[in-house]
């Protein structure tokens, strides 16, 4: 299928950017509380790791040896399960507050706009025969061209925006698809240096 997405100064596109630069801000700081966080924890690891090699250090050299690898490895673990957890939070954070803000936008009438904007660029891309599936809610702001385009309800279509369809060819400009790549690649984007 094909994806539509328009990214000239439309409210998605600025609502997009604002959870770019939201995310960057919490990563960084997050990032920062990691590291405090990690350092602290591997120096009270180090000094403790120290005591113990000290007094097995005449009797069991490879014991110390195994001994620090584990602790370590434990303490690197612990940091990657909490990084993990926070991660996830913050995702959770970001997608809430973003779910929020389209229900907010889909009762504006800046929403209407858009579907009318959406409706126009699908037309001069896929013709005059095109189907347009809608959420049940938005039908009322399609009656004006219920004559023109046949006009199907989705339930697919959970938060807003339109899917076209034509001669094969699919259009999507649904908010449903856009959380979704940008849940695809939330993590990548922002937390794939942390580990």
């Amino acid at each position: 299928g094909w994806l539509f997405l328009d990214t000239k100064k439309k409210p998605v596109s600025k609502f997009l950017h604002s959870i770019d630069k939201y995310s960057k801000r919490k990563r960084l700081k997050i990032a920062e509380e990691i590291r405090q966080i990690e350092e602290n924890r591997l120096k009270k690891e180090e000094l403790k790791i120290i005591r113990s090699a000290k007094e097995l250090m005449m009797s069991e050299l490879n014991g110390v040896r195994n001994a620090i690898f584990v602790k370590v490895s434990s303490v690197k673990s612990i940091s990657i399960q909490r990084i993990s957890q926070k991660k996830q939070e913050i995702e959770k954070e970001v997608f809430d507050n973003c779910e929020l803000k389209i229900k907010e936008f889909t009762k504006s009438d800046k929403y209407k706009e858009r579907l009318v904007k959406s409706i126009n660029v699908a037309s001069k891309i896929l013709g005059s025969f095109m189907k347009i599936f809608s959420r049940e809610q938005d039908i009322q702001n399609l009656n004006s061209f219920s004559e023109k385009f046949e006009i199907c309800v989705s339930n697919k279509i959970k938060r807003g925006g339109l899917l076209f369809s034509a001669n094969g060819m699919v259009l999507d400009d649904t908010f449903d698809t856009s959380i979704q790549i940008q849940k695809n690649t939330f993590s990548e984007r922002y937390f794939s240096d942390l580990l």
